[in-house]
C-alpha cells in the first residue's frame, strides 16, 4: 500500500499514474493518516506533505522512532530542496513523471527489505544508489507520435556524465541514439525492439559510445524494462560500465595473436601431448627470445620442461586449469607467470586449441604479456575503493608495497594493522547495518591519519591497515598507535568489544613476501587485541610473534582436517561435576573441549576455540563437540544416572546460525538424548548483542525440556539489567567471586550477595572455581544451590566421570 498524506489531491494521482500497480490511498489530515497506519501490516510507502505543518513533522517523528512502524518507509513532499535536505527521502514540487519515478526503485527496494529479502547494505535508499554507484545509470523511454518514435533519457546520474565527459543536459538533450556510435545503435535499437516486446527481459551489449572530448570509449550495457501503469510508453533503465581499457587490452592481445604468427611479437608457438603433464613436444623459435632456452633444449630431452617453468607455487593450479578448460571447451585460454632462464619473472598468455589428428593434440601460442601485466597492476580503478569506507583496498595496498619494495629510494616501511575482528565475533549478523555504521566511522577517523606518505587502507575482513613508506622512528610509531588507539577507543567504549594495533616494521633489503607481510600484520594486531584488562594494546611484530603465528597456523591446518569427521578423536571432552552445595552430590557435568594437537600435544579450548571462530570453523566444531556430549549423556542413562545433566558450551555464532534449533532438536532424537537432561551454556557477552533474538532462541530450546545456562556471570562489562533480559535458568558466577571469599572478611565479600540477587530473579546460582571447604562453607550460608571446582573434582575424562556418577 502507498499512502498519501497531503493536502493537494493532484499529488495522490500523479504517484498513483507513475507508480506500481497498488492501492494508493490519498489523506488529508495527518490524524486519518495516523488512524490508518494502525490498521496496516503489509510493507508501506507513505509519502508526508510538509505543507501540513508541525503535524506532519510530528508524525515523521513518531514513525521513525517507533519499533512498531519499522514495515513503514516515509517520504517527504516539500517546496523546495532544502527544505527536505534534512530527510533521508524527498521530493521537490513540482511533482512531475521525472521526479515520482524513482519512488519505484525505493519501494520495491524497501519492500524487500520487509519482507526478508535484504542486500548487503540493508536500507540503502534509491537515491543514495542512484547518485554513489560507481556505474552509469540512465532511465529512457520510448515516446511514439504518430508514425515516428524516439528514444528519450530523462534521468541519468553523474557518474554517466562523467563517463561520457558530457552534461547532463547535453546527454539528454543528443538521446541514446546521438551519444551511440551509428552502426552499434543499428544493433541496439533491435535489442530494444524484443526488450519492447517482451520476447527477452534485458540484454548485455558492448558498444561504442561519443564522449565529450570527440574520442569514442567503449561501454557494456545491462538494460531492463521497466512497466507504468496507466502509461502506455516504453520505459527501460541502462546501467553502464566503462570497459575501454578491457576493449583496448583485447584489441591488443589479437594483434599480439597476428604478429606472433609472423614473428614480430615476442612468442611461441607449441604442441603438447595431452598426458598429465600437458608435456611440450614441439616449441617454435621465438621460445629463445620469450624464456632464454632455446626450443631444442625445452624439447629434446636434454632435462629441461617448459612447463616446469611455470611458477612452482602456482604449477599445479594452471596445469589443472588448462585441463579443465579443453575438457569442456577443447579451447585453452589462461594467464600465468613464468620463470625464465636468467630467473626473470615473466607473465605469458597462452591461447591454445585441440586438433583432429590422431591422437589430438593440444596446439596454440604463447605470448609475453609481462608489459600490460605491469600496466594493469600500475593503474588505480575506481574499484579499488571500498564503497563502505571510500578508503582503498587490499589491491591498492599491496601495488603500494610492491612500488616500494621496487623502488631504490625507499629502504624501510611500516604496517599497521587495526584488528576488529571481535566485532565479527561477538556482534552477530542481525546486528549488521550496526556493525556498518561503526565500521564508516572508524575508516573517517583512519582517514584523518592520510598524507602523502601515509596511506589507510580498508576495512578487508573487519581489519584496517596504515601503510607509511617511511617514517621517523619506532617511538614515532608507537606514539602513532597510541594516538589511533586514543581516538578509536572513543568511539568503541560501549560497544564492549576488544581489539588491537598491530606494527611490522619492514626492512625491503631483505626481500620480503608482501602477502606474507599482510598476514603477519593481521596477526600480530589479532594477538594485540588478546589482553587481560580487555583494552586494546599495541604489539610489534617479532620472532615470538612468528612462532605464535605458526602455532595458529597448525591448529588451524588441523582444526579444518576434524571438522571434517566427527569421528576424529583428537577433538574430545573432558568433564567436570556440578555438585549440590547441601549434599556434596553430582547434579550434573559440564563438557569441555579439547584438543590433542599431532604438533603440540593438549591444546585448551581457551586457544583453539578463538581460532575456530576467527576462521569460520566454529559451527562445524560446535556441532561435533555437541554431538559427542549428546552421547556421553546417552551413556550417562544407560549407566542410571540419568538425572544427572551435561552441560554443553555455545558460541554466539553457533547460536546465531540459521536453523540452529532444529539442528539440535535432529541430533537429539538421532542421539537418543532426553532433552531434560541437557543443559545450554552461553555467555553473558556475546548474549547481549540481540537479545530478542537469542531469547527467541532459548525459548525453543527451552520448549524442547532443556533448560539454559549463563555463564561467566561478573566478567567484562556485564550488568544486572541485561542479565534480568535473558531467559535462562541458571547463573554461572566467575571463579573472580568465589576467590574473594579466599582474600577477604566474609563479611566484606559480595558474592553472598550476587547469589541472593539471582535467586530472587528466578533463577539458580552455580558458582565457579571452588577449591577451598571455607568457600564451601560460604556458599552454604548464603543459600546457593549448586557450585563447580577443583574443592569436589577437576575436569577428567569421559570414562572416570561414568564412574564417578555410578
Amino acid at each position: 500500500m502507498i499512502a498519501v498524506i497531503s493536502n493537494q489531491e493532484r499529488d495522490a494521482h500523479m504517484i498513483q499514474s507513475a507508480l506500481v500497480p497498488l492501492e494508493v490511498v490519498h489523506l488529508d489530515r495527518v490524524s486519518a493518516g495516523i488512524d490508518l497506519l494502525e490498521e496496516v501490516g503489509v510493507p508501506t510507502l507513505l509519502i508526508v506533505d510538509l505543507a501540513l505543518g508541525e503535524e506532519a513533522k510530528d508524525l515523521i517523528t513518531l514513525l521513525a522512532g517507533n519499533k512498531f512502524y519499522t514495515h513503514i518507509k516515509v517520504i517527504v513532499l516539500c517546496d523546495t530542496e532544502e527544505e527536505g535536505a534534512s530527510y533521508s527521502e524527498w521530493i521537490a514540487r513540482p511533482t512531475s513523471q521525472e521526479n515520482i519515478e524513482p519512488l519505484l526503485g525505493i519501494y520495491l527496494a524497501f519492500q524487500q527489505y520487509c519482507l526478508g529479502d535484504r542486500t548487503e547494505h540493508d536500507g540503502i535508499s534509491y537515491r543514495a544508489l542512484f547518485s554513489q554507484l560507481p556505474l552509469g545509470i540512465a532511465v529512457s523511454r520510448l515516446v511514439k507520435r504518430g508514425n515516428t518514435s524516439s528514444h528519450v533519457i530523462h534521468q541519468i546520474n553523474s557518474k554517466l556524465e562523467n563517463m561520457l565527459g558530457r552534461t547532463k543536459q547535453e546527454i539528454i538533450r543528443l538521446g541514446i541514439e546521438g551519444c551511440t556510435n551509428t552502426k552499434d545503435w543499428e544493433q541496439e535499437r533491435l535489442l530494444l525492439k524484443q526488450l519492447e516486446e517482451q520476447t527477452v527481459t534485458h540484454y548485455s551489449f558492448d558498444k561504442r559510445c561519443l564522449h565529450g572530448d570527440g574520442k569514442e570509449i567503449w561501454v557494456q550495457a545491462l538494460v531492463f524494462s521497466l512497466t507504468f501503469p496507466e502509461d502506455d510508453d516504453f520505459h527501460y533503465i541502462s546501467i553502464i560500465r566503462d570497459i575501454t581499457e578491457e576493449k583496448n587490452l583485447a584489441l591488443k592481445a589479437n594483434e599480439a595473436v597476428s604478429q606472433v604468427l609472423q614473428g614480430k611479437l615476442q612468442g611461441m608457438g607449441y604442441r603438447s601431448h595431452l598426458d598429465e603433464e600437458l608435456t611440450v613436444f614441439y616449441l617454435t623459435n621465438g621460445s629463445y627470445e620469450l624464456t632464454g632456452y632455446t626450443a631444442d633444449e625445452l624439447t629434446g630431452g636434454y632435462g629441461f620442461d617448459y612447463n616446469k617453468m611455470i611458477e612452482p607455487s602456482s604449477y599445479r593450479k594452471v596445469i589443472d586449469r588448462l585441463h579443465e578448460q579443453i575438457r569442456y571447451g577443447k579451447h585453452a585460454r589462461l594467464e600465468y607467470e613464468i620463470i625464465t632462464k636468467g630467473g626473470e619473472h615473466k607473465w605469458v598468455f597462452e591461447l591454445g586449441r585441440i586438433t583432429e589428428d590422431n591422437p589430438p593434440i593440444l596446439e596454440g601460442i604463447i605470448l609475453d604479456v609481462s608489459h600490460y601485466k605491469e600496466l594493469e597492476r600500475s593503474r588505480l580503478y575506481e574499484s579499488d575503493r571500498i564503497p563502505l569506507t571510500g578508503l582503498l583496498n587490499r589491491s591498492a595496498l599491496k601495488r603500494q608495497m610492491e612500488e616500494d619494495k621496487k623502488s631504490s629510494e625507499i629502504q624501510e616501511s611500516a604496517l599497521i594493522s587495526i584488528n576488529f575482528t571481535p566485532l565479527y565475533e561477538t556482534v552477530t549478523r542481525l546486528d549488521h547495518t550496526h556493525i556498518e555504521n561503526l565500521l564508516m566511522e572508524i575508516g573517517a577517523i583512519l582517514a584523518q591519519f592520510k598524507s602523502e606518505s601515509v596511506g589507510v587502507y580498508g576495512p578487508v575482513d573487519y581489519s584496517f591497515a596504515i601503510y607509511l613508506s617511511s617514517y621517523p622512528s619506532r617511538s614515532w610509531l608507537e606514539a602513532l598507535g597510541t594516538q589511533i588507539i586514543g581516538q578509536v577507543s572513543n568511539l568503541l567504549f560501549s560497544e564492549h568489544v576488544g581489539w588491537g594495533v598491530g606494527i611490522i616494521e619492514i626492512d625491503w633489503n631483505e626481500d620480503p613476501e608482501i602477502n606474507e607481510l599482510l598476514h603477519q600484520a593481521i596477526q600480530t594486531s589479532g594477538l594485540a587485541s588478546k589482553t587481560h584488562s580487555g583494552r586494546p594494546s599495541i604489539r610489534f611484530y617479532d620472532r615470538m610473534i612468528s612462532e605464535l603465528i605458526h602455532r595458529e597456523t597448525s591448529i588451524l591446518r588441523e582444526l579444518s582436517s576434524i571438522a571434517a569427521s566427527v569421528e576424529d578423536d583428537r577433538l574430545y571432552l573432558d568433564f567436570q561435576p556440578v555438585v549440590s552445595v547441601q549434599t556434596n552430590t553430582i547434579a550434573g557435568f559440564e563438557a569441555l573441549a579439547r584438543l590433542m594437537s599431532d604438533e603440540f600435544d593438549l591444546v585448551g579450548p581457551g586457544e583453539f576455540i578463538p581460532i575456530a571462530e576467527k576462521y569460520h570453523l566454529i559451527v562445524p566444531i560446535g556441532y561435533q563437540i555437541l554431538t559427542k556430549a549428546l552421547r556421553f549423556q546417552k551413556r550417562l542413562e544407560e549407566k542410571g544416572c540419568g538425572d544427572c545433566w551435561v552441560s554443553i558450551n555455545l558460541s554466539a555464532l553457533q547460536l546465531l546460525e540459521p536453523g540452529f534449533a532444529n539442528v539440535v532438536q535432529s541430533l537429539m532424537t538421532k542421539e537418543g538424548t532426553n532433552p531434560e537432561a541437557v543443559v545450554f551454556e552461553h555467555t553473558e557477552t556475546s548474549a547481549s548483542s540481540s537479545v530478542t533474538v537469542v531469547n527467541s532462541i532459548f525459548k525453543t530450546l527451552q520448549d524442547l525440556g532443556s533448560r539454559i545456562a549463563l555463564d561467566d556471570f561478573g566478567v567484562g562489562y556485564s550488568s544486572v539489567a541485561r542479565e534480568s533480559e535473558l531467559n535462562v535458568d541458571y547463573v554461572k558466577i566467575d571463579k573472580l567471586f568465589s576467590d574473594h571469599v579466599l582474600t577477604q572478611e566474609p563479611d566484606r565479600a559480595v558474592l553472598g550477595d550476587v547469589i541472593r540477587m539471582i535467586h530472587k530473579m528466578g533463577h539458580i546460582a552455580i558458582v565457579e572455581g571452588v577449591e577451598a571447604e571455607s568457600q564451601l562453607d560460604y556458599l552454604k550460608r548464603n543459600g546457593c544451590v549448586l557450585y563447580q571446582g577443583f574443592l569436589y573434582s577437576k575436569p577428567v575424562s569421559e570414562e572416570k566421570a561414568l564412574e564417578m556418577c555410578t
